[in-house]
């Protein structure tokens, strides 16, 4: 009896593997193509991040084209030959359409259609997924005005300085075109501002402290039991102390800046700051003439940064310069 017990459980056990072997053969391909659409649609949505990013650099490149006054034709020639250039630099199987380009009055737009080849979807028969991306820009968005704030302070001494220059330069020639349309010269205009330890108000510390330039320090000797005075000069100022310390109010009393007494007379060895302006050279030389040194007042550069391109304050303080002459 146990004999036979035993054979017909060793039968059952055969026949239970079989259906297991044949079970998971059968499980295999579905596990594989959900698998292999996992890791297709996972590198898809990458690629489709790289060509969305280079379709808005090429509407970038098309909108300054057409700051440049270029026609039609060439703002659509330039957007297509950025994306394809830019996208053949990208590693992969991504392969896109040239970009359908439409211009309207000041409407920059474009829209591709990209193919990405499949790796494991290919044994379902899915040889690749496409998908579209779309851009769109708009030029000649009115009159802009745009403060530099450049943080001179010692920590930017070396290769940081260095950099800062170079952008600064790349930023210069990237917001003003070479060759504007005519009746937009001055569409875009750029000021610039620089602090350490203080800020170098330059020909308008009268204006923004209500004190001269040129001072005096006083002070008493015990030993020689006499005063001394000592004049010096100095453009330097610090922040605001008054009612309108956090304001753009112009600057008059309870508005005025801190004039830098003796002891700080040389902190802010800076440039004093550029009014809006589109003269790229002037820019230019700006950035060029930076040289750290010095703490940093970082709030006091912030605050200038605004006065720069603050109507209120910028009025106010051109007519107490012309009272003052």
């Amino acid at each position: 009896m146990l004999n036979w017990v035993n054979r017909v459980s060793s039968k059952l056990a055969k026949v239970q593997n079989g259906h297991v072997s044949v079970i998971l053969a059968l499980s295999i391909f579905p596990i594989a193509v959900v698998a292999g659409f996992g890791i297709d649609f996972s590198m898809v949505a990458t690629k489709k991040n790289k060509a969305q990013y280079t379709l808005d650099s090429a509407i970038i490149s098309g909108s300054r084209a057409m700051q440049t006054n270029a026609s039609v034709d060439e703002v659509k020639l330039n957007v297509r030959k950025y994306f394809q250039a830019a996208l053949s630099t990208n590693e992969g199987l991504l392969e896109c359409d040239d970009p359908t380009v439409s211009i309207e009055g000041q409407n920059l737009s474009a829209t591709t259609i990209c193919s990405q080849a499949t790796t494991l979807s290919s044994i379902a028969g899915v040889d690749q997924l496409r998908f579209r991306v779309s851009s769109a820009s708009t030029y000649g968005i009115g009159k802009v005005d745009v403060s530099f704030v450049f943080d001179v302070s010692g920590s930017m001494i070396g290769s940081r300085m260095s950099a800062l220059k170079d952008a600064a330069v790349v930023a210069v020639d990237e917001l003003l075109p070479d060759n504007p349309a005519e009746g937009h010269e001055e569409d875009i205009r750029i000021s610039m501002v620089s602090y350490n330890n203080s800020l170098n108000a330059g020909d308008f510390f009268q204006a923004v402290t209500g004190e001269k330039a040129s001072q005096q320090y006083s002070y008493y000797s015990y030993y020689y039991r006499r005063w001394y005075n000592i004049p010096y000069t100095t453009n330097c100022v610090f922040q605001r102390t008054g009612s309108e310390k956090f304001t753009d109010a112009p600057p008059e009393i309870d508005a005025y800046s801190t004039a830098a007494e003796y002891w700080d007379r040389e902190d802010c060895r800076n440039s004093e700051p550029v009014p809006l302006t589109t003269n790229r050279t002037k820019l230019v030389n700006y950035i060029n003439s930076l040289n750290p040194s010095g703490g940093t007042a970082g709030h006091l550069g912030v605050a200038w940064g605004w006065y720069m391109i603050s109507p209120d304050w910028w009025a106010g303080l051109q007519s107490s310069m012309i009272e003052q002459t």
